[in-house]
């Protein structure tokens, strides 16, 4: 199973690989996501899921956090031997990685699972058969003038629980360190952002999803120079090559994108459109913010943590997704977007009935807007391309498309 996955893995990257004209400086993001290309330090790894981990308290702990969140199919091939059929496919995916040994998934010392939704609760109890969990309670607002006491509780249950498994006590100063290391990879990764927005029609959506998915599991320092890097290649690039008179942006939202589960990517790029910017936890969500620091006290510092991964997150867990439709609004504006595309993976009815109060706030703008409701395999995919492709011509049809 192991190596279906890898050629799986394969297939999607010479897929994406194949577009005309793709930065050099992507060869070393699609190495990280094959070889998974991890610290070289001492630390155990430690697996996590969701954006609402902050890495910074893990590192702090002496150990290597790796995201596991799967979408490959094989995965979920195995995940559904146990787990019913009806049941989020990136919970089945994410297990099955666990329970099949795929990759970092069989070197984990243990895993932090946020109970973000019910399927991640049902998945924490799966996932204990197989490896030590440490569960991370999400209360259901994330307004900070409520909630912020029980936010910075939950991440000093979590540091006490990480240092019994490492050894290793988060300390302030170590937690210091770790803000500081991880915040190199974010102003890399808003680099890039700031190349992008001149020079949008240079890097394709998927490609900036390859960036994101190698950072699930890339050694700090070397992701945040390759990253540099790229957005240089994007200035460069950008300004030798003029932006397409048929260029669509479009703007992506919705269930996360997970690797190498992109089918979505590829049937919007085949029918001429671009995703430019993104609200998916699976992307810009997770590398965007730095954390911010007032108080360098402990007490100071896990404030911050606090604030950076639970009030800041645009998660459709929390009961007013407010920000959420904002973010969006900023997005098309800023990138001045034609169109909204909402993946809906199934099952998800969280993301599912955030998508439908969308479609109504959009509409009500005059903002193009299309739901996509699809699962991690391609049976689906001659479906959706007929959809995007009848939510392209209508794009372009509209008088006041932007060319």
């Amino acid at each position: 199973m192991a190596a279906e996955d890898l050629k799986l893995r394969e297939r999607a990257l010479a897929l994406f690989a194949a577009r005309d004209g793709r930065p050099a400086a992507l060869e070393y993001f699609e190495d990280a996501v094959r070889s998974e290309d991890i610290s070289a330090g001492d630390g155990p790894l430690l697996g996590v899921f969701c954006n609402f981990v902050p890495a910074e308290v893990v590192e702090a702990a002496g150990a290597v956090p790796v995201r596991l969140c799967s979408g490959s199919v094989v995965a979920q091939s195995v995940g559904e031997q146990m787990m019913p059929r009806d049941t989020c496919p990136v919970a089945r995916a994410t297990f099955g990685a666990v329970a099949g040994g795929f990759g970092l998934a069989s070197r984990v010392r243990a895993v932090v699972v946020p109970t973000s939704c019910d399927a991640k609760r049902r998945l924490a109890e799966f996932l204990s058969d197989y490896v030590p969990v440490l569960s991370l309670s999400i209360p259901p607002r994330n307004d900070y003038r409520t909630e912020l006491p029980y936010w910075v509780s939950e991440l000093e249950r979590l540091a006490e629980g990480l240092s019994r498994i490492t050894g290793v006590t988060p300390t302030r100063a170590r937690l210091e360190a770790a803000i500081l290391r991880r915040r190199a990879r974010q102003d890399a990764f808003r680099d890039l952002g700031r190349a992008r927005l001149r020079y949008p029609h240079v890097l394709a959506g998927s490609d900036l999803a390859l960036v994101a998915a190698a950072a699930f599991a890339a050694e700090s320092s070397r992701w945040a120079e390759a990253t540099r890097r790229l957005a240089s290649e994007v200035r460069t690039l950008g300004e030798a090559r003029p932006r397409p008179a048929d260029f669509v942006p479009l703007v992506l939202t919705g269930a996360p994108l997970l690797w190498p589960a992109w089918k979505l990517y590829d049937v919007i790029q085949s029918a001429g459109g671009s995703v430019v910017a993104d609200t998916l936890c699976s992307v810009t969500q997770g590398l965007d913010d730095p954390v911010q620091v007032d108080d360098w006290s402990r007490a100071g510092i896990m404030r911050a943590l606090a604030l950076r991964y639970f009030a800041a997150s645009l998660c459709p867990c929390f009961m007013d997704t407010t920000a959420l439709t904002d973010r969006v609004f900023e997005l098309v504006h800023d990138w001045k977007a034609q169109g909204v595309v909402a993946h809906n993976l199934r099952l998800c009815q969280l993301a599912e009935m955030q998508s439908a109060r969308l479609r109504h706030i959009l509409r009500d703008k005059g903002i193009p807007f299309l739901a996509v409701d699809t699962e991690l395999g391609t049976e689906d995919v001659e479906q959706v391309r007929v959809r995007v492709e009848a939510f392209m011509e209508m794009i372009r049809e509209r008088p006041c498309a932007q060319r």
